[in-house]
């Protein structure tokens, strides 16, 4: 009986979190291992975007709208230097789909999409 209580109680406390996820107004999003993870990020329009640098270097990241064409647009947020463990926030004022992109490092990307 006692293993299954506790069992219980660890499904109840993950469902919970899971719950209190949901509505968080901050989508956090890692850079490690010179990627963003995750690199593909849904978030509704009033929530954050919460950059966190894990690796053990800088990253440079820039947000620009993303055309329909796949190419870069308008920046939104210009590239500033991150240094390990540095944390950015930045809150998008319109819908529509956006790029992240390190400056530094060729590759990294990711796309976010910003939704009513």
């Amino acid at each position: 009986m006692k293993k299954t209580t506790q069992l219980l109680g660890i499904f109840l406390g993950a469902v919970w979190l899971n719950l209190a996820a949901a509505g968080n107004d901050v989508v956090n999003v890692e850079e490690l291992d010179i990627e963003y993870a995750p690199d593909a990020i849904t978030l509704q329009l009033g929530q954050t975007l919460h950059l966190v640098n894990k690796d053990p270097f800088f990253h440079n990241s820039r947000i620009s709208v993303l055309k329909a064409d796949g190419s870069e647009g308008t920046v939104v947020m210009k590239a500033k230097k991150e240094l390990p463990n540095d944390e950015t926030d930045f809150k998008f004022t319109k819908t529509g789909k956006y790029k992240i992109r390190c400056m530094v490092h060729d590759g990294m990307t990711a796309v976010v999409t910003v939704t009513k």
